[in-house]
């Protein structure tokens, strides 16, 4: 399914978006506040978007790519979907130089709409590093809800992270 807004295009992701994943998850930047350190190889990229591919074939997640002007950006994703709890993770990942225009709002809004219409989600879920006010400030937006603190649940380079739960409900 593809979903359009006023200034982006949502499109299911595929193996030749590689090099998009590569351009972010290769920024230390843009990957401070994630669970792995920046990407090095093109090659690792290859295979989160293959395995990203084939978890969407299983049913239990949905991965688009964003793109504005026909021009990919970044990306969304419902991961974790179970519809025997009418749950599921959304996620987001956009390049560092389109940060701070409002694109990751916009791209969310379609994806919570289908989580919650199409898809009958009841919840959806959001887990961020404490410390990525851009990410809180996405999420509470749409009116995500802080609903806890994991603390230690990230061990990066040897050190431990806290992680803040956040969740929005249907209705």
């Amino acid at each position: 399914m593809n979903f359009h807004t006023a200034r982006l295009s949502l499109r299911p992701m595929l193996a030749g978006d590689a090099g998009l994943i590569f351009a972010i998850m290769g920024d230390a930047q843009a990957m401070c506040f994630w669970d792995r350190p920046a990407l090095t190889r093109l090659a690792t990229a290859e295979e989160i978007v293959a395995g990203q591919i084939a978890a969407m074939a299983e049913g239990d997640h949905l991965y688009w790519t964003v793109s504005l002007d026909g021009v990919p950006i970044g990306s969304c994703d419902l991961s974790a979907i179970d519809h025997g709890h009418q749950r599921a993770e959304i996620g987001f990942l956009f390049r560092r130089d389109y940060w701070g225009h409002g694109y990751a709002r916009e791209a969310l809004a379609p994806v919570i709409a289908h989580g919650f219409g199409p898809l009958g989600l009841a919840r959806l879920s959001a887990r961020i590093h404490v410390g990525n006010k851009a990410a809180k400030n996405l999420l509470e937006r749409p009116d995500f809800v802080q609903e806890g603190l994991l603390r230690g649940f990230v061990r990066r380079e040897g050190a431990a992270r806290d992680c803040a739960l956040y969740a929005k409900l249907r209705g």
